[in-house]
Order: structure tokens, then sequence, then C-alpha cells
């Protein structure tokens, strides 16, 4: 672990402690700890790995308020994963963030948000570092209605090489509407620019083969996005999503179409049991020919196209918790319109502090 990540994990441990901030800090954390079969572990094309693995997680959250009118939030969630056969896909995860809201008056407030991911493994290069920074200004006319105005900055470091490194920028409002309550629905647009630092290419065709030239400008990608979101809370909790997105590119092969749906539904039943399914399925479309075959990112790591996971969970005393969850994964590979499948299943023990 480098010096980074230590101070990361020591300052959520609470070496600088919560009560030197302020009492009105609540705290809350979370140890899991799970045994899982992964059934392509390398994420083939073909799938015939299969491993074992044991995963340890620690989460921490945070919820503060300072100064009557300013209120922060904080999470981390770190962690390792190790494979019984495979050792080097044994990895480490951090993933924390942070905001900060004010109250201005006037049914405004503004908010800034910051967060940052890396996957590192132990025995390769592989991985990635992710980060993200977030303002917003959000106005709430009369209850039950918010609209916010909001950029997101961002940036990817693959740790393998600098060819597929990126930054992203963009622009977009959303408008939450509570139709009554325990329903509520929200419509999010946003554009935005993504930048590689590298140079766009193109394909040329000659007697039947394919060459790739350089055109002499940086690669950079346009995004539109349009997200309908629904919310209600009755006989269970239901989570609902429709998404457009559209990547345009002056680089070849990198514009897409995709439109996505994804549904979540949480619903306590029978004998102090919890179940939670988790939807997503995407339709990817790529604009230009898919003959040509090449790469367009270093590995998966980062990657879930579709999926779905079913939760089933029961509390075992006041703070401790049982789960056993089942999810299959459609996921593109590293290379262009290729996708990969694979079925994870985990026992999962977790602790609350």
């Amino acid at each position: 672990m480098n010096c980074r990540n230590t101070l990361i994990l020591l300052f959520f441990l609470g070496i600088v402690h919560p009560a030197a901030w302020s009492q009105t800090w609540r705290w809350q954390s979370r140890f899991d700890i799970s045994l899982l079969s992964d059934d392509n572990v390398f994420e083939s094309l073909t799938g015939s790995s299969s491993d074992q693995a044991g995963r340890l997680l620690l989460r921490l959250s945070a919820k503060g308020t300072q100064l009557r009118r300013v209120n922060a939030t904080a999470q981390y969630l770190g962690g390792f994963e190790g494979y019984t056969r495979f050792s080097e896909e044994n990895r480490m995860i951090h993933d924390a963030s942070a905001a900060c809201s004010v109250r201005l008056g006037g049914n405004f407030s503004a908010r800034i948000g910051l967060g940052g991911k890396s996957k590192t493994f132990f025995q390769s290069t592989r991985g990635y570092r992710y980060w993200t920074l977030t303002p917003s200004v959000i106005w709430a006319p009369v209850r039950g209605v918010r609209t916010s105005l909001f950029a997101s900055f961002a940036g990817m470091d693959w740790l393998a090489g600098r060819y597929f490194d990126t930054t992203h920028q963009r622009i977009g409002l959303t408008l939450s509407l509570e139709v009554r309550p325990g329903f509520t629905v929200e419509l999010r647009s946003s554009l935005g620019e993504g930048a590689y630092q590298r140079n766009a290419f193109t394909s040329v065709e000659t007697d039947s083969t394919i060459d790739w030239m350089d055109l002499g400008v940086t690669q950079k990608d346009n995004l539109r996005e349009v997200t309908v979101s629904m919310e209600w809370y009755g006989w269970a909790l239901v989570q609902v999503n429709g998404m457009f997105q559209q990547i345009k590119s002056n680089s070849y092969g990198y514009a897409y179409t995709q439109p996505e749906f994804s549904a979540t539904v949480v619903k306590p039943i029978p004998w102090k049991l919890s179940l939670a399914l988790r939807a997503v399925i995407r339709w990817k479309r790529y604009t230009d020919s898919l003959r040509p075959l090449f790469q367009i990112r270093p590995d998966t790591e980062n990657e879930e196209s579709s999926y779905v996971v079913a939760d089933l969970s029961r509390d075992i005393s006041r703070t401790a918790s049982c789960r056993i969850r089942l999810g299959w994964y459609r996921n593109e590979s590293p290379f262009r319109n290729l996708f990969y499948e694979k079925q994870v299943v985990s026992l999962g023990l977790t602790q609350r502090f």
C-alpha cells in the first residue's frame, strides 16, 4: 500500500478523531467479509478459468453540520480480494468521496463534491486511478421541487500506460419533482467532452488491407445524455431509470449510441429476510463499421455493460447480518463489441459498528 492510500485509510479509521471537528458529526462503519466463486476469473471471451476468492471490505460514512448553514458528508470503501489459485488476480481497492453544501438563502444552495477511486493489483501494473470534482447550484422554489445546475470534471489514469488516459468535463441540469409522498420523478440532461492523451486516427482500406492513419489532432469524444428516473416507496422500494447516451468522436470506432434500462427493487419478505434485485441492461451500438478489430481500453476493470444481481440477507443480531449474492454479468471486453459473460456467487457476513 503506498503512502497516499495509507493516509486515507488512517484518516477514516479515526486518527483524526471526529470529535475534533464537531459534536454534530454522526459516523457509521461496516466490516464485510465474503467468500465467492467466479466462473470467469480472467474475464475472457471463452470463460474457461474459475476460482474461489475471499473479500474483505471496510465501509465508513459520516454526516455533519457546521455553522447551521453548512452540511458535509464523507464516505470511504476500501479492502482487498484474494484468489486461491490465481494470485495474479489479487487486488486492492480504495473508493472515497466527500461533499459539502451551503445554504445561500432565497431557496438556493451550493454544493461541491470530490471523489476518488483506485484499483491496484499486487503482482502487476494493471488497474486505474479515477478522480472527479462536481460543483453544483441547487434551487428549491417550493416543497417537493428541486432543480440543479451542475458541472463535472474527471480524469482516468490507467496504470498500464498513458495511451488510454482521459480527462472529462460535463455540464448538465437536473429537475426533481415529488409527485406525492413516497413517489419522486427526476429528469437529468447533460453535455460533455472527453479528451485522450493521444491523437485521433482513422482507417484506410487498400487492397483488402486495413491500415490506421494518424489525423494529427487530439482525440476528443462528445457526450450527450438524457436520464429519466422514478423512485417509489410503497410495498417495496422501487427505483427505475431509463437513459439514452450518445458519443460522437473524431477518432474511428469510438462513436456509439447506448440506451440503458435499470431497475432496483428492495423488499422485506417472510422469515426476517430482505430481498434486493438489481438489473441493468445496455444496448450499445457502434456507429462505424465493426470490421476493424482493435482495443478500446487496457482491461475490463471499470466496465459493467449489463448485469443482474440478487441479494438475500437476514439480520442475525442487532449489529450483524448474513447475505447470499447471485450475479450474472455481460461486459464488453477490452476489444470493441466483443463481450464476455461471468457468474459470481458469494456468501457474506456484515458487522456494523
